[in-house]
Protein backbone atom coordinates (compact mmCIF):
# COMPACT_ATOMS: atom_id res chain seq x y z
CA UNK A 1 0.00 0.00 0.00
CA UNK A 2 1.00 3.44 -0.77
CA UNK A 3 -1.36 6.19 0.61
CA UNK A 4 0.07 9.74 -1.37
CA UNK A 5 -1.59 12.45 0.18
CA UNK A 6 -0.24 15.54 -2.38
CA UNK A 7 -0.93 18.70 -4.20
CA UNK A 8 -1.33 17.01 -7.17
CA UNK A 9 -4.61 15.45 -6.56
CA UNK A 10 -5.64 19.32 -5.59
CA UNK A 11 -4.42 20.48 -8.69
CA UNK A 12 -6.27 18.21 -10.65
CA UNK A 13 -9.70 18.72 -9.24
CA UNK A 14 -8.75 22.38 -9.26
CA UNK A 15 -8.06 22.27 -12.83
CA UNK A 16 -6.06 25.18 -14.83
CA UNK A 17 -6.22 28.98 -14.01
CA UNK A 18 -8.82 30.69 -16.06
CA UNK A 19 -11.12 34.23 -15.45
CA UNK A 20 -14.61 33.45 -15.50
CA UNK A 21 -17.93 35.79 -15.79
CA UNK A 22 -19.06 36.32 -12.26
CA UNK A 23 -21.61 37.97 -10.11
CA UNK A 24 -22.46 38.65 -6.45
CA UNK A 25 -26.18 38.86 -5.52
CA UNK A 26 -27.72 42.30 -6.02
CA UNK A 27 -24.45 43.59 -7.68
CA UNK A 28 -22.65 43.78 -11.19
CA UNK A 29 -20.92 41.27 -12.87
CA UNK A 30 -17.09 41.15 -13.31
CA UNK A 31 -14.32 39.11 -14.03
CA UNK A 32 -12.43 36.70 -11.46
CA UNK A 33 -10.26 33.64 -10.53
CA UNK A 34 -10.38 31.68 -7.68
CA UNK A 35 -6.80 30.67 -8.29
CA UNK A 36 -5.71 34.07 -8.33
CA UNK A 37 -5.70 35.49 -4.52
CA UNK A 38 -4.40 39.42 -5.82
CA UNK A 39 -6.45 39.26 -8.49
CA UNK A 40 -9.90 38.95 -6.88
CA UNK A 41 -8.92 40.92 -4.19
CA UNK A 42 -8.64 43.59 -6.64
CA UNK A 43 -12.61 43.39 -6.82
CA UNK A 44 -13.10 43.92 -3.52
CA UNK A 45 -16.15 41.81 -3.79
CA UNK A 46 -18.73 40.85 -0.92
CA UNK A 47 -21.46 38.30 -0.84
CA UNK A 48 -22.20 35.42 -2.23
CA UNK A 49 -20.40 35.09 -5.09
CA UNK A 50 -21.28 32.64 -8.78
CA UNK A 51 -18.89 32.07 -11.80
CA UNK A 52 -19.57 30.61 -15.15
CA UNK A 53 -18.12 30.18 -18.32
CA UNK A 54 -18.36 32.89 -20.43
CA UNK A 55 -18.72 30.96 -23.91
CA UNK A 56 -21.48 28.23 -22.75
CA UNK A 57 -22.36 29.66 -19.08
CA UNK A 58 -21.96 26.86 -17.00
CA UNK A 59 -21.45 26.86 -13.88
CA UNK A 60 -17.96 26.76 -12.09
CA UNK A 61 -17.52 27.91 -8.79
CA UNK A 62 -19.84 29.46 -5.85
CA UNK A 63 -18.13 30.72 -3.47
CA UNK A 64 -18.84 33.74 -0.31
CA UNK A 65 -16.69 36.32 -0.41
CA UNK A 66 -15.90 39.49 1.80
CA UNK A 67 -13.73 42.21 0.39
CA UNK A 68 -12.43 40.32 -2.05
CA UNK A 69 -11.06 37.02 0.18
CA UNK A 70 -12.83 33.63 0.64
CA UNK A 71 -15.00 33.08 3.95
CA UNK A 72 -17.02 30.61 4.27
CA UNK A 73 -17.79 27.76 1.45
CA UNK A 74 -16.10 27.69 -1.75
CA UNK A 75 -17.69 24.95 -4.11
CA UNK A 76 -16.22 24.26 -7.43
CA UNK A 77 -17.94 22.18 -10.75
CA UNK A 78 -16.53 20.53 -13.48
CA UNK A 79 -18.47 22.03 -16.42
CA UNK A 80 -17.06 19.86 -18.54
CA UNK A 81 -18.71 16.46 -17.17
CA UNK A 82 -22.03 17.59 -16.70
CA UNK A 83 -21.81 20.18 -13.96
CA UNK A 84 -20.96 17.71 -11.22
CA UNK A 85 -19.71 18.95 -7.82
CA UNK A 86 -15.64 18.36 -7.88
CA UNK A 87 -14.78 20.43 -4.06
CA UNK A 88 -15.92 21.82 -1.25
CA UNK A 89 -13.85 23.63 1.10
CA UNK A 90 -14.64 26.06 4.20
CA UNK A 91 -12.30 29.12 4.20
CA UNK A 92 -11.52 31.88 6.78
CA UNK A 93 -9.60 34.81 6.40
CA UNK A 94 -9.03 33.87 2.97
CA UNK A 95 -7.28 30.28 3.49
CA UNK A 96 -8.18 27.15 3.88
CA UNK A 97 -10.07 26.29 7.63
CA UNK A 98 -11.84 23.34 7.87
CA UNK A 99 -13.16 20.64 6.12
CA UNK A 100 -11.64 19.84 2.22
CA UNK A 101 -13.73 17.49 0.39
CA UNK A 102 -13.28 16.42 -3.05
CA UNK A 103 -15.13 14.35 -5.63
CA UNK A 104 -14.84 12.38 -8.58
CA UNK A 105 -17.81 11.22 -10.50
CA UNK A 106 -20.70 12.47 -7.90
CA UNK A 107 -18.65 10.03 -5.63
CA UNK A 108 -16.52 11.28 -2.62
CA UNK A 109 -12.48 11.13 -2.99
CA UNK A 110 -11.10 12.64 -0.22
CA UNK A 111 -11.99 14.57 3.24
CA UNK A 112 -8.78 16.20 4.62
CA UNK A 113 -8.72 18.92 7.27
CA UNK A 114 -7.18 22.51 7.33
CA UNK A 115 -5.97 24.72 9.29
CA UNK A 116 -4.77 28.16 7.97
CA UNK A 117 -3.91 26.55 4.53
CA UNK A 118 -2.05 23.39 6.22
CA UNK A 119 -3.46 19.91 6.73
CA UNK A 120 -4.55 18.64 10.05
CA UNK A 121 -5.99 15.99 11.65
CA UNK A 122 -7.10 12.98 10.60
CA UNK A 123 -7.39 12.78 6.40
CA UNK A 124 -9.46 10.46 4.89
CA UNK A 125 -8.87 9.39 1.00
CA UNK A 126 -11.30 7.07 -0.75
CA UNK A 127 -10.66 5.43 -3.90
CA UNK A 128 -12.32 5.97 -6.80
CA UNK A 129 -13.84 2.05 -7.07
CA UNK A 130 -15.31 3.27 -3.63
CA UNK A 131 -13.84 -0.21 -2.09
CA UNK A 132 -10.96 1.10 0.25
CA UNK A 133 -10.73 3.91 2.63
CA UNK A 134 -7.13 5.39 3.51
CA UNK A 135 -6.53 7.25 6.84
CA UNK A 136 -3.82 9.09 7.94
CA UNK A 137 -2.90 11.02 10.86
CA UNK A 138 -1.21 14.58 9.32
CA UNK A 139 2.39 14.82 10.89
CA UNK A 140 5.17 14.18 8.90
CA UNK A 141 5.25 10.45 8.46
CA UNK A 142 2.16 9.75 10.45
CA UNK A 143 0.83 6.07 10.54
CA UNK A 144 -1.12 5.22 7.72
CA UNK A 145 -4.17 2.80 7.90
CA UNK A 146 -6.41 1.23 4.75
CA UNK A 147 -9.73 0.12 5.43
CA UNK A 148 -12.49 -1.75 3.46
CA UNK A 149 -15.52 0.96 3.40
CA UNK A 150 -17.58 -2.58 2.98
CA UNK A 151 -16.59 -4.02 5.71
CA UNK A 152 -14.56 -1.67 7.82
CA UNK A 153 -12.00 -4.52 7.97
CA UNK A 154 -8.45 -3.45 8.00
CA UNK A 155 -6.22 -3.98 5.29
CA UNK A 156 -3.09 -2.51 5.31
CA UNK A 157 -1.32 -0.27 7.92
CA UNK A 158 2.76 1.23 7.63
CA UNK A 159 3.46 2.58 11.07
CA UNK A 160 5.33 5.79 12.00
CA UNK A 161 7.15 6.51 15.15
CA UNK A 162 5.64 10.22 15.05
CA UNK A 163 2.14 9.38 15.42
CA UNK A 164 0.18 10.41 17.98
CA UNK A 165 -2.78 9.21 18.09
CA UNK A 166 -3.45 6.02 20.94
CA UNK A 167 -5.41 3.78 18.36
CA UNK A 168 -2.56 4.50 16.01
CA UNK A 169 0.15 3.60 18.63
CA UNK A 170 -1.68 0.73 20.31
CA UNK A 171 -1.41 -1.17 16.79
CA UNK A 172 2.02 -0.19 15.67
CA UNK A 173 3.45 -1.46 19.69
CA UNK A 174 4.26 1.86 21.15
CA UNK A 175 2.59 0.58 23.92
CA UNK A 176 3.70 -2.80 24.35
CA UNK A 177 4.18 -5.41 21.32
CA UNK A 178 1.17 -5.95 19.19
CA UNK A 179 -0.11 -8.28 16.96
CA UNK A 180 -2.28 -6.82 13.78
CA UNK A 181 -4.13 -8.78 11.74
CA UNK A 182 -5.17 -7.78 8.42
CA UNK A 183 -8.13 -9.12 6.36
CA UNK A 184 -9.66 -8.09 2.88
CA UNK A 185 -13.19 -6.99 2.51
CA UNK A 186 -14.90 -10.30 3.04
CA UNK A 187 -13.47 -10.81 6.72
CA UNK A 188 -10.53 -13.50 5.46
CA UNK A 189 -7.24 -12.95 7.03
CA UNK A 190 -4.91 -12.71 5.23
CA UNK A 191 -1.72 -10.96 6.51
CA UNK A 192 -0.46 -11.23 10.34
CA UNK A 193 2.31 -8.99 11.64
CA UNK A 194 3.72 -8.16 15.06
CA UNK A 195 5.10 -5.01 15.72
CA UNK A 196 7.26 -3.61 18.76
CA UNK A 197 7.79 0.16 18.83
CA UNK A 198 6.94 0.86 14.96
CA UNK A 199 9.14 -1.83 13.61
CA UNK A 200 7.45 -5.05 12.47
CA UNK A 201 9.09 -7.82 13.89
CA UNK A 202 7.53 -10.58 12.13
CA UNK A 203 5.07 -10.82 9.39
CA UNK A 204 3.07 -13.86 8.56
CA UNK A 205 1.17 -14.40 4.74
CA UNK A 206 -1.76 -16.73 4.45
CA UNK A 207 -1.51 -17.47 0.49
CA UNK A 208 -4.81 -18.11 -1.44
CA UNK A 209 -4.72 -20.94 -3.94
CA UNK A 210 -4.20 -19.33 -6.57
CA UNK A 211 -1.21 -17.58 -4.97
CA UNK A 212 0.28 -20.98 -3.99
CA UNK A 213 0.46 -22.12 -7.54
CA UNK A 214 2.90 -19.47 -8.58
CA UNK A 215 6.36 -21.19 -8.27
CA UNK A 216 8.07 -17.72 -8.81
CA UNK A 217 8.74 -15.60 -5.38
CA UNK A 218 6.24 -13.29 -6.67
CA UNK A 219 4.63 -13.20 -3.36
CA UNK A 220 7.62 -12.75 -1.23
CA UNK A 221 8.39 -9.64 -3.06
CA UNK A 222 4.96 -8.09 -2.66
CA UNK A 223 5.26 -9.05 0.90
CA UNK A 224 8.57 -7.55 1.22
CA UNK A 225 7.35 -3.86 -0.51
CA UNK A 226 4.33 -3.50 1.63
CA UNK A 227 5.77 -4.88 5.12
CA UNK A 228 9.09 -2.69 4.40
CA UNK A 229 11.12 -2.31 7.61
CA UNK A 230 12.49 0.20 9.46
CA UNK A 231 15.53 -0.52 10.76
CA UNK A 232 15.60 -2.44 14.15
CA UNK A 233 15.36 -5.47 14.87
CA UNK A 234 15.09 -8.86 12.17
CA UNK A 235 12.25 -9.32 11.29
CA UNK A 236 10.56 -13.29 10.66
CA UNK A 237 8.57 -13.34 7.35
CA UNK A 238 6.55 -16.35 6.22
CA UNK A 239 4.56 -17.16 3.65
CA UNK A 240 2.24 -20.36 4.22
CA UNK A 241 -0.21 -22.59 2.07
CA UNK A 242 -3.84 -22.30 2.45
CA UNK A 243 -3.69 -25.38 4.85
CA UNK A 244 -0.97 -23.55 7.03
CA UNK A 245 2.14 -25.42 5.97
CA UNK A 246 5.07 -22.90 5.00
CA UNK A 247 5.45 -22.14 1.33
CA UNK A 248 8.52 -19.39 1.91
CA UNK A 249 10.37 -18.70 5.58
CA UNK A 250 12.93 -15.64 5.68
CA UNK A 251 14.57 -13.07 7.61
CA UNK A 252 14.69 -9.41 6.86
CA UNK A 253 17.56 -6.56 8.83
CA UNK A 254 16.71 -2.80 7.62
CA UNK A 255 14.39 -3.93 4.32
CA UNK A 256 16.29 -6.30 3.22
CA UNK A 257 16.71 -10.05 3.17
CA UNK A 258 19.30 -11.32 5.58
CA UNK A 259 19.95 -15.23 6.56
CA UNK A 260 18.68 -18.09 5.17
CA UNK A 261 15.65 -18.25 2.96
CA UNK A 262 14.06 -22.06 2.83
CA UNK A 263 11.23 -22.66 -0.22
CA UNK A 264 8.57 -25.75 0.54
CA UNK A 265 6.71 -28.03 -1.71
CA UNK A 266 2.72 -28.22 -0.54
CA UNK A 267 3.36 -31.43 1.24
CA UNK A 268 6.10 -30.12 3.36
CA UNK A 269 9.14 -31.07 1.40
CA UNK A 270 12.02 -28.51 1.95
CA UNK A 271 13.18 -27.67 -1.60
CA UNK A 272 15.47 -24.82 -1.88
CA UNK A 273 17.98 -22.66 0.84
CA UNK A 274 18.84 -19.63 0.02
CA UNK A 275 21.61 -17.71 2.45
CA UNK A 276 21.14 -13.50 1.91
CA UNK A 277 23.79 -11.03 3.66
CA UNK A 278 22.09 -7.57 3.58
CA UNK A 279 19.96 -8.54 0.41
CA UNK A 280 22.88 -10.26 -2.00
CA UNK A 281 22.83 -13.76 -2.11
CA UNK A 282 25.95 -15.52 -1.06
CA UNK A 283 24.66 -19.51 -0.75
CA UNK A 284 21.84 -21.57 -2.39
CA UNK A 285 21.22 -25.20 -2.22
CA UNK A 286 18.37 -27.37 -4.28
CA UNK A 287 16.88 -30.28 -3.55
CA UNK A 288 14.85 -32.95 -5.47
CA UNK A 289 11.68 -33.93 -3.63
CA UNK A 290 13.48 -37.16 -2.57
CA UNK A 291 15.73 -34.70 -0.19
CA UNK A 292 18.69 -35.79 -2.15
CA UNK A 293 20.65 -32.55 -3.22
CA UNK A 294 20.01 -31.04 -6.67
CA UNK A 295 22.44 -27.88 -6.55
CA UNK A 296 24.35 -25.69 -4.49
CA UNK A 297 25.63 -22.00 -5.55
CA UNK A 298 28.82 -20.78 -3.70
CA UNK A 299 29.34 -16.95 -3.72
CA UNK A 300 32.59 -15.27 -2.64
CA UNK A 301 33.28 -12.05 -3.72
CA UNK A 302 33.13 -11.94 -7.26
CA UNK A 303 33.31 -15.30 -7.89
CA UNK A 304 30.20 -17.96 -7.92
CA UNK A 305 31.21 -21.87 -7.54
CA UNK A 306 28.11 -23.64 -9.23
CA UNK A 307 27.73 -27.37 -8.67
CA UNK A 308 24.92 -29.84 -9.58
CA UNK A 309 24.23 -33.12 -8.88
CA UNK A 310 22.51 -36.51 -9.80
CA UNK A 311 19.07 -37.62 -8.01
CA UNK A 312 21.14 -39.97 -6.02
CA UNK A 313 23.40 -37.21 -4.73
CA UNK A 314 26.40 -38.17 -7.02
CA UNK A 315 28.73 -34.77 -8.38
CA UNK A 316 27.29 -34.12 -12.01
CA UNK A 317 28.69 -31.04 -13.27
CA UNK A 318 30.65 -28.03 -11.37
CA UNK A 319 31.41 -24.41 -12.58
CA UNK A 320 33.13 -21.71 -11.35
CA UNK A 321 32.12 -18.02 -12.40
CA UNK A 322 34.17 -14.50 -12.00
CA UNK A 323 32.31 -11.59 -12.78
CA UNK A 324 29.21 -13.56 -14.73
CA UNK A 325 31.47 -15.03 -17.13
CA UNK A 326 33.01 -19.07 -16.74
CA UNK A 327 36.71 -18.54 -15.24
CA UNK A 328 38.61 -22.10 -14.31
CA UNK A 329 38.33 -25.80 -15.22
CA UNK A 330 34.47 -26.91 -15.73
CA UNK A 331 34.12 -30.46 -14.80
CA UNK A 332 31.18 -32.74 -16.05
CA UNK A 333 30.26 -36.34 -14.20
CA UNK A 334 28.52 -39.35 -15.28
CA UNK A 335 25.93 -41.16 -13.07
CA UNK A 336 28.95 -43.42 -11.57
CA UNK A 337 30.90 -40.39 -10.39
CA UNK A 338 33.49 -41.03 -13.35
CA UNK A 339 35.30 -37.91 -14.47
CA UNK A 340 34.55 -37.59 -18.22
CA UNK A 341 35.44 -34.03 -19.16
CA UNK A 342 37.21 -31.12 -17.89
CA UNK A 343 36.98 -27.91 -20.03
CA UNK A 344 39.14 -24.85 -19.05
CA UNK A 345 37.58 -21.39 -19.11
CA UNK A 346 39.45 -17.99 -19.28
CA UNK A 347 37.23 -15.17 -18.95
CA UNK A 348 34.15 -16.73 -20.48
CA UNK A 349 36.13 -18.10 -23.28
CA UNK A 350 37.42 -21.82 -23.72
CA UNK A 351 41.09 -22.71 -23.71
CA UNK A 352 41.92 -26.03 -23.44
CA UNK A 353 39.19 -29.23 -23.35
CA UNK A 354 39.77 -32.96 -22.34
CA UNK A 355 37.83 -36.01 -22.85
CA UNK A 356 37.89 -39.30 -21.23
CA UNK A 357 36.07 -42.42 -21.04
CA UNK A 358 33.94 -44.63 -18.96
CA UNK A 359 36.80 -45.44 -17.26
CA UNK A 360 37.96 -42.58 -16.53
CA UNK A 361 41.16 -42.51 -18.75
CA UNK A 362 42.18 -39.55 -20.65
CA UNK A 363 40.95 -40.24 -24.61
CA UNK A 364 42.02 -36.68 -25.70
CA UNK A 365 43.50 -33.32 -24.17
CA UNK A 366 43.50 -29.90 -26.60
CA UNK A 367 44.56 -26.76 -26.65
CA UNK A 368 41.65 -24.45 -28.13
CA UNK A 369 42.21 -21.06 -29.66
CA UNK A 370 39.97 -18.33 -30.71
CA UNK A 371 39.97 -19.00 -34.61
CA UNK A 372 37.99 -22.00 -34.06
CA UNK A 373 41.27 -24.83 -34.38
CA UNK A 374 42.74 -26.40 -31.63
CA UNK A 375 45.89 -28.15 -30.85
CA UNK A 376 46.10 -32.15 -29.96
CA UNK A 377 48.04 -32.27 -26.60
CA UNK A 378 47.66 -35.48 -25.28
CA UNK A 379 45.37 -38.80 -24.94
CA UNK A 380 45.06 -42.14 -24.93
CA UNK A 381 42.77 -44.07 -27.39
CA UNK A 382 41.68 -47.57 -26.67
CA UNK A 383 42.32 -49.98 -29.02
CA UNK A 384 39.06 -51.95 -30.19
CA UNK A 385 38.50 -55.76 -30.00
CA UNK A 386 39.96 -57.48 -33.06
CA UNK A 387 37.06 -59.13 -35.03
Amino acid sequence: MRLLLTGALLLGLAGAARADECTIAGGKAFTADVNDPPGLAATKATGHMRCIQAWDKMLTVEADVKNGVLEGTLKRYEPYKNGKLTEETQYARGKRNGRHLGYESGRLRFDWTYKDDEQRGVQKTYHVDSKFLDTVEWVPQGTQLRYCRESDALVDLVCAPQSARPEDRKLCGFQGPSLVKLADCAGNVRETRRYDKGVATEVVRYLTKAEAKDEGDEAAKQLGMSARLAPGPNAAAKLLYPGGKPKQTWTMKNGEKDGVERSYGADGQLLRETTYAAGEVVAERQLYKNGALKAERKRSGNTLVVTDYYDDGTKQREETFADGRLDGVAKVYDEDGTLRGETTYKAGTRTREKVYDEDGTLVSDDELYDDGSRKHLGGKKKKGKKR
